[in-house]
């Protein structure tokens, strides 16, 4: 028997680095022995957007940063709080 429907959900709320969001992709992958040849993928295709910021010394601040160039790293403040 092989998979006809794969559907998942690529964006995941407790994501800490930018590649737990290819989780997807990974488990896609892993399972590309069992998809039929007709079979329909949810979502079928991603598009990756990125920029680069240099945070020197950031670690050793120890406080919040909140928003960085319109970019939310209160996930990185939740780590760097502990």
């Amino acid at each position: 028997m092989q998979i006809t429907l794969l559907v998942g959900e690529p964006f995941f709320v407790n994501s800490a680095l930018p590649w737990h969001n290819l989780h997807f992709l990974y488990a896609r992958t892993h399972l590309s022995a069992l998809l039929a040849t007709d079979c329909c993928i949810i979502p079928a295709s991603v598009s990756i957007k990125a920029i680069a910021v240099e945070f020197e010394h950031l670690y050793k601040i120890r406080s919040a940063v909140g928003d960085c160039e319109s970019f939310s790293l209160t996930s990185f403040d939740r780590l760097i709080e502990v």
